[in-house]
This record gives C-alpha cells, sequence and structure tokens, in this order.
C-alpha cells in the first residue's frame, strides 16, 4: 500500500517538472462549442507517464498494433514533412519498407506514442495511425515508400488518434462504417497547441472522437481533365486540371505531322488555387488552320487509364472586308467617274494576310477596274444609268479561300437635254442653240447645236435637286451662227432628263417675201388666236386665250376628245319645210364642193396641214343634223345659213383640245355659196383661230375682221394664214410642254412658238392685268 502511494506520488512530481506543452483553452480557429472537446483531449505524453502507462496497458499491445487496411500505388517517393521543436502530432503517408521509429523518424528525441484509451509506447509505424514524436528543433522531415492514396483503419468509441495519406484530404470526403459515427472535428497539433483542422494533411496525425467503434476510410481522390477552346477565332486556349496526380506529359499535334507543335510536363494542380491554361497562337506557336489533337498522359505509367486525348478544329475562315466604311461611298453623278480608296480586307486566319483583291464586276449600271497597285477603285457611271447600284468585289486566295462582297451605292441623274432642231415648214434640220432654265428663270445651261440638228448635252445639275419645271428654248441660226433665222421654241417639262425633244422652230426668214416682219407676224399670231381681239383692235401682249386650240387628230390619244368626222348637213334644223326664197341650203354639188376643198391640203385642207385626207371622214347628210352632245364630241358640223359664223366647244377640263364645232355658211335658196370666202374664214374659226387679224394686210390673211374680196387672189387660205396653220398642227407642239399656265398642265401657248416667252415663274388663274404685264416684261423676250 505504501509502495502504490510512493508511486502515485512520483508520478505527480514528473508531471510538474517535465515540459510538457499545455492544453489550448480556446484552440486555434475553434469555435466556442469546440472548447469542451479540447478540455477532454489529453495532452502530450510526458516520458515518465508513457513508460509507466506502457507497463499498465501492455497487455493491450496486441490488439492495437493490428495493421490497418491500406492500397499502395507503386510510385517510390520521398515525402517531405515539416515539424516544429518538440511535440508533433505524426503520420506515415506511405508505406516504408523498414517501419521502425528509428528507421522513419531518426532526429525525433522521444518515443513513439499512439493512443488506446491511453497512450502507449511503440516502436514500429504504420499508416493509418496517429503517433506523438518529438523533436528538438524545427526540421523537414523525409518520408521514402510507395505512397498511400487510400486506408481503411478501425477507430474505437471516444477519443482516436488518426492519420493520414499521401495527399491533402478534406475532412468532408472521409467516410466512415458505421456512417456519421465521429461526433467532433478533426484536431491538429502545432506551435499554439491544438487547432481546427478542415483538411488532412499528408504526414500529420488528427485527434477525432467517435460514437461508437468502427472503420474510418481516406481516399485520395484523383482525375485529370482537359480542354481545348478556340479563342479570338483561331487561338487555342487549352486548359488541364490534375487532381492528385503528381504529374502528366502534354503533346499537342496537328493534323498528321508526326511532331508535336507543343509540349509541355504539368504538374498536379490540386492544390495551386488554378488550373494550368495556356492560349497557343500564330505567332508564338505557329497555329494555323487545321485539326489539333491534345495528348494528356499522365506520367506515373500506372496511371494511363487516366489518359485524355481530345481534338479541336481551326476552321478556314473566309476572308472579309467591310465595304461600308465612311471613306468608301460610292454614290456619284451619272457619267461621273470616281477613284476610292479601298478598305483592307483581312482573314482571322493570320497566314493567309494580307489578303488580295482579285476582281470587280458590276450590275451593269458603271464600269469598274482596279488601280495599279489594287489599294483603290475607279468607277465610272454608264450614259442614261440612274438610281441604285452595286459593284461586286472578289478577293481572297486559293490557300485561304475567296468571297465575293457588294457594296451598294446611288448614280444620281443628271440633267440630259437630247434631241433634234428642226424647222416646222419642211422638217429640215439646222444647226442654232439650245438653253435651259429653271422655273426661277435661273438659266442652267446653253450650247450649240452643229449641222447635223443633233444635240446630246448633260448639265451639272442633278434632276432631284431642280425645281417642278424646266424649261428648254431652242433657235435655228445659220451662216456660222451670224443670222438667227427662227423665232425661239419653249417647251416646258417636268424635272427628269429631256429625251428625244423636238425642238421645232418657225422660221421668219421666208417671210420678207411677203413684206411681214417678225414683229409682225408675232402680232398677228397673237391676235387670231386670242378671242379677246374678235370684234375690236386688243392689246397683243400674252393673256390667257392665246392658247393653241386644235382638233386633236389621232396624235395625243390620252387627252382630249379625238376628231371623229365633219357632218356637211345640207339643211339647217333651224328652217322647217321645203327651200324657199327665204331659205338657205347648200345643193348636193355645193356640199360636194366643199367636201372636195377640205380633203386638198392646199386648199380648205391647209388649216388643219391636210391633216383629214380620208373621203369618209367628211359625210354629206340631205336631213337636218340636229346637234347633240356628247354624241356629236368629235365633230365639226357645217350648216347653210343666211350669214356666216362659226362656233366652237371645248370642254371645261380646259384641255387645249376642241370638242366640238359649229359652223354656218351664207348661201343662197338655190343651194350656192354667197361668198366663196366665207367658208374659208370660218373653218378657221372652226379648226383653230378664235380671234381676228388688226395687224397684217388683206391680201396676206382671211382672218381679217371684214373679208374684202380680191379676184387677183385664189379663194384659199392666204400665206399667214398657212403659216400659222402650220404652227399650230405641227406635231411635235404637245399640250402640257407650255410655259403659261393658267388652267391646267395641258396649256401650250402661240408664244412657246414664236419667242415671246412669258415669265415661266408666273401661275395665275385670270387673264394678267396691264400692270402685271408691265412688271413681267423684263422676261419677255422679243426676238
Amino acid at each position: 500500500m505504501l509502495e502504490a502511494r510512493i508511486v502515485l506520488t512520483l508520478i505527480i512530481l514528473v508531471l510538474c517538472l517535465l515540459n510538457i506543452p499545455s492544453v489550448s483553452k480556446s484552440g486555434r480557429n475553434i469555435p466556442p462549442k469546440e472548447i469542451n472537446y479540447l478540455q477532454e483531449l489529453p495532452p502530450p505524453p510526458g516520458e515518465l507517464y508513457s513508460k509507466i502507462n506502457y507497463e499498465l496497458q501492455n497487455n493491450k499491445q496486441a490488439q492495437i498494433q493490428q495493421k490497418p487496411n491500406y492500397k499502395v500505388i507503386q510510385n517510390q517517393d520521398t515525402m517531405k514533412v515539416p515539424v516544429i521543436a518538440g511535440w508533433n502530432l505524426i503520420s506515415v503517408p506511405v508505406d516504408a519498407e523498414n517501419k521502425t521509429k528509428e528507421a522513419l523518424f531518426p532526429s525525433a528525441v522521444s518515443p513513439a506514442y499512439s493512443y488506446f484509451n491511453g497512450y502507449y509506447q511503440v516502436d514500429s509505424l504504420y499508416p493509418g495511425k496517429g503517433y506523438w514524436l518529438k523533436f528538438s528543433q524545427p526540421e523537414t522531415l523525409s518520408l521514402a515508400g510507395n505512397k498511400i492514396y487510400e486506408i481503411t483503419s478501425s477507430i474505437n468509441g471516444g477519443w482516436n488518434l488518426v492519420g493520414s495519406v499521401c495527399k491533402p484530404i478534406s475532412k468532408d470526403s472521409v467516410r466512415t462504417n458505421p456512417q456519421g459515427i465521429v461526433s467532433s472535428n478533426y484536431f491538429g497539433f502545432g506551435q499554439n497547441g491544438y487547432y481546427q483542422s478542415q483538411v488532412l494533411e499528408p504526414g500529420y496525425a488528427y485527434w477525432l472522437k467517435s460514437r461508437e467503434s468502427g472503420e474510418m476510410n481516406l481516399k485520395v481522390t484523383r482525375n485529370l481533365e482537359q480542354k481545348l477552346l478556340l479563342d479570338n477565332y483561331v487561338n487555342i486556349k487549352y486548359n488541364a486540371k490534375l487532381t492528385n496526380i503528381d504529374s502528366a506529359f502534354l503533346k499537342i499535334f496537328k493534323d498528321s505531322l508526326p511532331e508535336p507543335v507543343f509540349e509541355k510536363t504539368i504538374k498536379d494542380t490540386s492544390f495551386l488555387g488554378n488550373d494550368f491554361e495556356i492560349v497557343l497562337n500564330y505567332s508564338q506557336h505557329g497555329i494555323t488552320k487545321g485539326t489539333y489533337k491534345a495528348i494528356l498522359t499522365p506520367a506515373d505509367s500506372s496511371l494511363l487509364h487516366f489518359e485524355r486525348k481530345d481534338s479541336l478544329n481551326v476552321p478556314n475562315y473566309l476572308p472579309s472586308v467591310n465595304l461600308y466604311v465612311d471613306y468608301f461611298t460610292i454614290d456619284m453623278d451619272e457619267e461621273e467617274t470616281i477613284k476610292r480608296k479601298l478598305p483592307t480586307p483581312t482573314d482571322r486566319n493570320p497566314e493567309d494576310n494580307p489578303v488580295p483583291y482579285i476582281n470587280v464586276t458590276t450590275d451593269g449600271k458603271s464600269s469598274a477596274f482596279f488601280n495599279s497597285t489594287k489599294d483603290s477603285l475607279i468607277i465610272t457611271g454608264n450614259k442614261d444609268a440612274t438610281g441604285p447600284y452595286s459593284i461586286q468585289l472578289s478577293f481572297g486566295s486559293q490557300q485561304g479561300g475567296t468571297k465575293t462582297q457588294e457594296r451598294s451605292g446611288f448614280i444620281y441623274d443628271m440633267l440630259d437635254v437630247q434631241g433634234v432642231l428642226e424647222d416646222n415648214e419642211k422638217h429640215q434640220r439646222w444647226p442654232g442653240t439650245i438653253k435651259v432654265y429653271n422655273s426661277n428663270n435661273v438659266l442652267l445651261g446653253e450650247f450649240s447645236v452643229d449641222n447635223s440638228g443633233t444635240f446630246d448635252k448633260q448639265l451639272p445639275y442633278r434632276v432631284s435637286s431642280l425645281t417642278a419645271n424646266i424649261f428648254v428654248q431652242g433657235r435655228r441660226i445659220q451662216n456660222n451662227g451670224a443670222d438667227t433665222t427662227s423665232y425661239i421654241k419653249t417647251i416646258k417639262s417636268p424635272k427628269k432628263d429631256l429625251k428625244n425633244l423636238e425642238m421645232v422652230v418657225v422660221p421668219y426668214n421666208s417671210l420678207s417675201n411677203w413684206g411681214i416682219t417678225k414683229e409682225n407676224f408675232k402680232k398677228f399670231c397673237q391676235e387670231v388666236t386670242n378671242t379677246s381681239c374678235g370684234y375690236q383692235n386688243c392689246y397683243v401682249e400674252p393673256t390667257t386665250n392665246s392658247r393653241l386650240w386644235r382638233w386633236n387628230f389621232g396624235e395625243f390619244p390620252e387627252v382630249g376628245s379625238l376628231f371623229k368626222e365633219i357632218i356637211i348637213s345640207r339643211r339647217n334644223p333651224d328652217f322647217s319645210g321645203l327651200p324657199n326664197p327665204d331659205t338657205a341650203y347648200f345643193s348636193q354639188a355645193t356640199a360636194e364642193s366643199i367636201k372636195a376643198r377640205i380633203l386638198d391640203p392646199n386648199d380648205l385642207g391647209a388649216w388643219i396641214r391636210g391633216k383629214i385626207s380620208d373621203p369618209n371622214k367628211i359625210k354629206i347628210v340631205d336631213t337636218a343634223w340636229v346637234i347633240q352632245e356628247p354624241r356629236d364630241w368629235g365633230r365639226i358640223i357645217i350648216y347653210p345659213d343666211i350669214i356666216s359664223s362659226a362656233w366652237v366647244y371645248a370642254d371645261p377640263n380646259w384641255d387645249g383640245y376642241i370638242d366640238i364645232s359649229r359652223v354656218w355658211v351664207s348661201a343662197t335658196n338655190t343651194g350656192n355659196l354667197k361668198s366663196p370666202l366665207a367658208i374659208i374664214h370660218e373653218l378657221g374659226h372652226a379648226y383653230c383661230l378664235g380671234g381676228h387679224n388688226w395687224t397684217l394686210p388683206d391680201d396676206l390673211t382671211i382672218m381679217s375682221w371684214v373679208i374684202y374680196p380680191m379676184p387677183w387672189l385664189p379663194n384659199i387660205p392666204r400665206p399667214a394664214d398657212k403659216k400659222i396653220a402650220k404652227i399650230i398642227y405641227e406635231d411635235s407642239y404637245k399640250h402640257g410642254t407650255g410655259s403659261m399656265i393658267y388652267y391646267s398642265n395641258y396649256d401650250m401657248s402661240i408664244l412657246d412658238a414664236l419667242g415671246l416667252w412669258w415669265g415661266i415663274s408666273w401661275v395665275s388663274k385670270s387673264p394678267p392685268s396691264e400692270k402685271e404685264i408691265n412688271q413681267h416684261k423684263d422676261k419677255i423676250i422679243i426676238e
């Protein structure tokens, strides 16, 4: 009894004298709920205590020293394990050939102690177990052997001291059987005492508490992964991840080439914080279009089943070019030639740059070609080609492929003026001049017409920029420009190209043969086309009545009533019964005579330039023809009467064309004409002339207010009559092309044919006053 007391006293003294690390009350990185566990943990063993404890526990040695079940990978290596000065919790992560403490830890200054319901000393250290060892100073231990990647060891109810494997293991990856028997966290031991650990590091040991006896399994997860991605179209972005595999050899091959284009040894990335990554490119690694195969092989031949083979194709991209950069605009004017610097084509495959242009084609509206260095394009718009157009540029190479891209542009229509200059007498072509104005009376261009009488001129104005209408003037000039021999013809047109213009001018050099001045003939024309000059002399400045009223003989079928026929009614519906001394009528012979004279282009047919040549267009009716509208639109009806007069009707559309005319010719009760001049005068009214002459002598015109017989002259239209008839019934004088617009867009004024060009910007709904005329006299051309 006394000996037992002495032994107990010695144990207490040794524990007080030995330098034993204190147990941290708070631990390191330990939450409050773990403090109770820390208070339960045994302190490191003292030497004397351990010796006594070893003797007390010796009967358990056989049970404790059972070997854990572990798997060894034949991968001889030396693992480095840093230790601190003093006590350390140590384990053996390798399968060493010599497992004794002296062989494994020759620098330790204490025996190795394990734990099973108390500390006990051991001579051999096995994987999976935890041991206390003391060192005199900090150092890094070297443990040689085959690495242990998986181990299954027994644990007891209560506290256990467990070892780790050759790689860090998360505590969450530890498996137990039965599941969930671990009731505490894992506690390691360091410079500051016990600490809570989330990871079981290789070469160290840890405390854990179990609810009951069972097994604990630690297994290193091993894996090898790689990815190849296209980066910026042509680079290869390579990524590899080695999980608990020390190293692997990477080789990247292109197509069927035997040598790799890239190779590298990749280390374990498990705890590097990031994967291995590299971007392979053309300039550094020669990456070009083709198929690349990456082979990642573990350095450890026992891990060949982890080998990875993956492929990636770098496409052969077609070249491209941005043809819509600001400096490559290809809008231009008609027939213009432009030079544009070409945008540079590029290929995503670097080896295919620079990309050359190969060819240029057009849609037919332009011609185009490259300059000698093919860095600029010259484009010329074709004649008469306007509106949207496009060019197609092909570029590339045989190696990189070719591509065609289109660029659209716009060709602005320039004002083209094209046509012929001829006279209205014989339609002979002549030299002359052409002037073009806009609706603000601004001269847009002036040019000469050569002896061919044809002209084709492009003026430097875009049609789209012009105002509403364009006005063209033409006149004949002879003797190399020394003599002007015609009136000025004016044509109005909506803004557009002026093609196939018929500038048919009225020559005035022949007027001198009759003693007529060009000014007097112009006044005469204004008088006989102006109804206000019908019964009294009139002011002959232009008025709304100076229209070229005429019949539509089919030249312009889209406008107005077409001429149908002439009806010669032998009797007047105003007279009833049979002829008597007070009643006029046409005999058959008189009616046939009128018909024949109308068919004669040198007689009554001269009023209309002989446009009625078909006898079927003139009908003689025996009974009185009663006019009915609109049935008789397009007809001229000639009646016998006791006096001579004419009546002309034009529909209210003011289209400039006569719809129906009625003519009364004085006749006798024997069926003959009273005056041979009356029929000529009245048909002049019926065909075109609403006014009377007050300027020319009667031997030159039948259209005077009072008709005087002149036996020395033939009873046909006289020289001035024929000349104005040729003007009015000139086919090229189309309504809608006149410069004076009052009631509609169909008007054509006699002034447009005779050089009195009224102010084109003036539009009125009523005849101009004398004040208005005087205000615009500066716009009147008297030539």
